[in-house]
This record gives structure tokens, sequence and C-alpha cells, in this order.
């Protein structure tokens, strides 16, 4: 099932492609046509087509923002999932695959938002029948840079979300130093205590707390174990208001 859209969410769409045709060196066109592909629609024109007959008024919040939803179907996720020829240029190739991936990390408003966008992420992946993360795939570079790996302190009863690489979650780019205090947004205003109480997985040996062990990538039992602990963060989250 096609996702519904709202204007924020076209708007982010475009703004996604304007970053990709200059990352890859594309025509906007082009790059409006890949964005399109990962939405499970086959080019842009059959996306604004599909939006402005199913397009939906999003809720107004109390700010301008919104929180970051995912825009993947899971027959796009099952293809995401594939092994991915980049296309050649300078770098390796694992640093061109992650230029055809959105940086999400100014794009979640809480680490509410980014918890909830983790859940759909894998609601969404273990939707796909035969669940295989190639090491050289678009999802492995998802779930490495959009979903939460660790919390690490960055001050008294703050600690920030982040992925896979120790960059703040949803970031993409590898960058050497990453100062935590500017994504507040991702913060997590809880005790040590209260942190580790709440995770299934965590290093005893270590300050930071660890939302899983082994990857969710490798399998779908470590998939829906990761799925089920950040479940039961979200949940106690929520119930602290």
């Amino acid at each position: 099932m096609l996702n519904l859209y709202t204007l924020a969410q076209i708007e982010q769409l475009k703004r996604d492609a304007k970053r990709i045709a200059r990352d890859k060196s594309l025509t906007h066109a082009a790059a409006l046509d890949q964005v399109a592909a990962t939405s499970g629609h086959s080019n842009w024109s059959r996306l604004a087509k599909y939006a402005s007959h199913h397009q939906v008024e999003a809720t107004p919040p109390q700010s301008e923002r919104h929180p970051h939803i995912l825009l993947k179907t899971v027959e796009a996720m099952r293809k995401a999932m594939r092994k991915t020829m980049p296309a050649q240029g300078s770098g390796s190739s694992q640093d061109r695959l992650r230029t055809q991936i959105a940086d999400l990390s100014a794009q979640f408003i809480s680490a509410g938002n980014a918890l909830d966008f983790a859940i759909s992420y894998m609601e969404c992946a273990l939707g796909v029948e035969r669940f295989n993360v190639n090491g050289h795939s678009l999802v492995y570079y998802e779930m490495r840079c959009w979903l939460p790996y660790c919390v690490h302190v960055v001050k008294p009863n703050s600690y920030i979300l982040l992925g896979r690489d120790y960059k703040p979650v949803g970031m993409t780019q590898k960058k050497n130093h990453i100062d935590y205090l500017v994504f507040p947004q991702v913060h997590l205003h809880i005790t040590e205590q209260q942190w580790r109480q709440q995770v299934t997985v965590h290093r005893e040996d270590a300050a930071e707390g660890y939302l899983y062990d082994i990857s969710p990538w490798t399998s779908r039992r470590h998939a829906q174990t990761y799925l089920d602990d950040l479940r039961k963060l979200r949940e106690w989250l929520s119930s602290r208001g």
C-alpha cells in the first residue's frame, strides 16, 4: 500500500531530490525520479499524480516543524535490500552509497520522533517476506545511519541518540568531530539508572546504553528483537509525558 502525503512531506521529498542532484551530478528531473522510486513509485510524475489525489492535511503543530515520518513502502524496502552498484566517481563505494541516503539528523524534531521513525522503518523492513539485507545495499547504510544504536552522555542526566557510526541519529556524513550539544532535539533527559532499566541489551563496561548487541540487519530474529526494544523504550518515554 502506498503512502498518503502532506504538503510538508512533498516539499521534503523535493529538497531531498535537490541534494541528490547536487551530490551525484544528476539533472533535477532524474533526482526527482530517484526519490520517487524510494517511495515505491516508478517516477516523480506518478508520485505527484498519486499525491494530488491522495493528499492528507497534517494536524497543525505547535511549531512550524513536523515530525519526520517514513515514506517507504514494503516493495521499495525489498528493492533497497538488494546489492546496489553505486555510480562511478571519486571515493569508496561505501561513500558513494551514502550520498544516496538523505541526512535526517536535522529532520527529527525530538528523540520520540526518531524512535517513532525507527519503529516504522523496522516494521516496514520486517514486512519484506524474505528479510535479507545485503552489506552493499541502501538499507544497510540506512539502518546504520537512521536507526538508534546507543545513547551517549552529553551532560548530567542528558543523553543523545546515536547511529551505528556514533553520529547523531539520522546523520549520514562521516565527519571526524561532532558537537553533540548542537543536536538537542535528539537528546533524552533521563538518568543513567533510568536508561539502563529501559533497555534489554547494553554493555556493562561502558557508560553508554546500547539498543542492540547483534546488528538488526543480520537476521529477521535480531531485527525483531531490536524492534521490540525500540517499542519498549518508546512506550516508556510516552508514559513519562
